[in-house]
């Protein structure tokens, strides 16, 4: 369980550093204030000079936060805090590092488009971890809570209220690309997410099949169901193994596959989202407890 949370720990503070880093050094030299509080930070340093970004976004993440926790409740949890932290000590260690930044790419479109990308895969790693860099997102929640809004749209109307504060600081130009920028945003992270979330549906017809259905259980560790089945062609007795499991897990059972009868005949299938046993229904502790279960059943 320590480890469990380590990875989380470790990997959040990637998805947290990644974000902060698009934000330094895509969005700030141009100024693109694409939604979120790093671009509300971005907007509102125009109007009081020598306000560092990092500290700004920090005191608004903490505004938020209380906000969270008196108007939703105590489920962001810690984590979600350290993400912020991380993000806007980021922040604040890339603009003493090197102030005055300058533009990395030449042309002001090319670097909202890597910086969204960067934020939006930064963002999605750390919301996959179960955590949340704050911002928008709360926001969008409140509205969720206590208007019925659409989280998706509560998220959207936030950002959107950051773009127009772009608009006052910077005019125009810059408005337009942060609107483009925020549509684009959130599409990154609902492919980035769905990505995680796919599985592999396989079905196998094999006269190996308690060879395969052995493996899946007690190798690769995951649930199988059997289905007894009659060919269409000659009527003869067919038996059928169907799993769900991920990309890593379909590329070992194919593999054995291959390996224990060539003459499979294996139909494979992308889901988005799959809940239950040894998913997303299923806590962290309790799959190891599984697994040690299947593991110790298999050397009995």
């Amino acid at each position: 369980m320590k480890s469990n949370f380590l990875k989380r720990f470790l990997i959040t503070t990637l998805g947290s550093v990644i974000v902060s880093a698009a934000v330094y050094w895509f969005m700030v030299p141009y100024n693109l204030t694409i939604g979120g509080t790093a671009g509300l930070s971005i907007a509102v340093v125009k109007f009081f000079p020598g306000l560092p970004v990092g500290v700004f976004q920090l005191g608004i993440n903490i505004i938020l936060f209380l906000l969270a926790f008196l108007l939703i409740g105590a489920d962001f949890g810690g984590l979600s805090i350290y993400a912020t932290v991380i993000l806007s000590v980021s922040l604040v260690f890339f603009e003493k590092i090197c102030p005055n930044v300058k533009p990395l790419v030449d042309t002001q479109f090319m670097s909202m488009i890597l910086g969204v990308g960067f934020t939006a895969v930064g963002i999605a790693i750390t919301l996959n971890q179960n955590a949340s860099t704050g911002g928008t997102d709360i926001v969008g929640k409140i509205l969720n809570k206590y208007l019925h809004i659409d989280l998706s749209l509560g998220v959207f109307i936030a950002d959107f209220s950051v773009v127009v504060m772009g608009y006052l600081a910077y005019g125009t130009n810059t408005a337009m690309y942060a609107l483009v920028g925020i549509v684009f945003n959130a599409i990154v992270i609902d492919k980035v997410l769905t990505g995680y979330k796919t599985k592999m549906n396989v079905y196998i017809n094999s006269v190996k099949w308690k060879e395969i259905n052995d493996y899946i259980i007690n190798d690769i560790v995951r649930g199988s169901t059997i289905y007894e089945a009659k060919g269409g062609f000659n009527s003869n007795p067919k038996v059928i193994i169907e799993t769900v499991i991920s990309r890593a897990e379909y590329i070992k059972l194919i593999n054995y596959i291959k390996s224990t009868d060539a003459n499979a005949f294996v139909t494979v299938s992308s889901v988005s989202e799959v809940l239950g046993e040894g998913f997303s229904h299923l806590t962290d502790e309790n799959l190891k407890l599984l697994r040690e279960k299947k593991i110790k059943k298999r050397t009995i």
